[in-house]
């Protein structure tokens, strides 16, 4: 009898070092840090509570991969009161133990405990029996740190970490089943467009710059979600964001910031494009020419009269595919034949020397001139200069040059 005992007791010992109290009460913050931020900054999206409980199980337990309908039948047991007992009438003992417990009637509580006996179900080989004691141990921990993480997220506390992962599941394309599967209200267009820079001006390096500068780029993608998706995800997947963009907007006069932005982007596509003829396998490929792409799409989502981006993308798909590279010539004269057809009050100084520049084929060659003088690394002579085409030289060049092919 003292032997089995004592083999029960080196199982326990083991399984509480394995599945320890910091582990239930790290579950239960993050719980509780999600509920929160869905239920404070999502609410609109949902159309019940229950809904609000789902999604809060299944962003936690996304590595699990558990059902949809295993998370909805927790929350079944939560609000019956019994939780997770159904599996255990066979002992009494614990039973009488849990119910005490929760006999509060916390709908939340008995929720976080459940989905803690499904997490360590899946992660360890122990029986329920088991697990439940270990639960039953520490509900009352679990409970101040739900207690706890809530009056930090009512303080201003928002780990970004949570943040970050509950934008990624409200938000992601590859999500859309699992959204509609829980019942999420999907937004309208200028609705996603409104809860996206919401969520943006929130995150980190972001946060650093004026709003009205990113309100500036929301308003140029006119309703385009998936435009303002590519320019998040080229910025950040290079770390412009804080490497450029937050000095650039807080160092430079606002009427140019867009501009610089622009060219930002465009000198990265620039170097995408370089690094094609050192890429080794066609998935280097595919990346260099999706990231250069995105790169040039987001500079001219910053400023639509940054004409060397539609240039570059013209001569990276000029090799690639045809039709592209002309539809990317023929956008490059949209642009240029409306930057011309705007009067100058309307243009900033950045535009203003654009149209300068287009009217004035020498302006071209002195701010060439201009760029070598003070350039530490560019020194060019007359003659090279005088044989270096205008952008809309070389997009004539280049469209004819397609038009020729079969």
């Amino acid at each position: 009898m003292w032997i089995g005992i004592g083999i029960i007791i080196i199982v326990l010992f083991v399984f509480f070092r394995r599945v320890c109290p910091n582990n239930f009460v790290l579950i239960a913050r993050n719980l509780t840090y999600i509920y929160e931020v869905l239920r404070n900054e999502y609410k609109e999206r949902f159309p019940d509570e229950d809904a609000i409980f789902i999604t809060c199980g299944a962003i936690d337990t996304g590595s699990y991969n558990f059902p949809i309908e295993d998370i909805k039948l927790a929350l079944s047991r939560a609000k019956e009161g019994t939780c997770f007992l159904e599996e255990s009438q066979d002992n009494i003992k614990i039973n009488t133990r849990n119910l005490i417990l929760l006999c509060k009637k916390d709908l939340f509580l008995n929720f976080v405990l459940e989905l803690e006996i499904m997490i360590f179900l899946r992660d360890t080989s122990l029986h329920r029996d088991d697990i439940l004691t270990a639960v039953v141990s520490v509900t009352e921990k679990i409970e101040k740190a739900i207690v706890r993480a809530k009056g930090a997220y009512a303080r201003g506390k928002r780990p970004f970490l949570w943040h970050r992962a509950v934008s990624n599941f409200m938000t992601s394309d590859t999500l859309e089943q699992v959204r509609d599967q829980i019942g999420i209200i999907c937004p309208k267009p200028e609705q996603q467009l409104d809860f996206l820079f919401q969520e943006l001006v929130k995150r980190k390096h972001w946060k650093d710059i004026n709003p009205e500068i990113i309100k500036d780029i929301f308003n140029n993608a006119k309703g385009d979600i998936d435009a303002i998706k590519r320019f998040i995800f080229i910025s950040e997947q290079y770390n412009t964001t804080g490497n450029n963009y937050v000095q650039l907007a807080n160092n430079t006069p606002k009427e140019f910031v867009l501009s610089i932005f622009a060219l930002t982007l465009y000198r990265l596509g620039s170097d995408l494009v370089k690094s094609l003829s050192s890429a080794e396998t066609e998935d280097e490929v595919g990346s260099l020419v999706r990231g250069a792409t995105m790169a040039y799409m987001s500079s001219v989502l910053c400023a639509p009269y940054f004409l060397e981006s539609y240039v570059g993308m013209a001569y990276l798909y000029g090799q690639i595919d045809k039709d592209i590279a002309l539809e990317w010539c023929a956008k490059y004269k949209e642009a240029e034949e409306k930057l011309l057809n705007t009067p100058d009050e309307e243009l900033n100084m950045a535009q203003l020397n654009r149209k300068k520049e287009i009217l004035e084929p020498g302006e071209h060659h002195k701010t060439l001139r201009e760029i070598s003088a003070r350039s530490q690394h560019i020194h060019l002579d007359e003659a090279e200069i005088d044989g270096i085409p205008s952008i809309r030289e070389m997009i004539v060049e280049l469209e004819a040059e397609l038009m020729q092919q079969a």
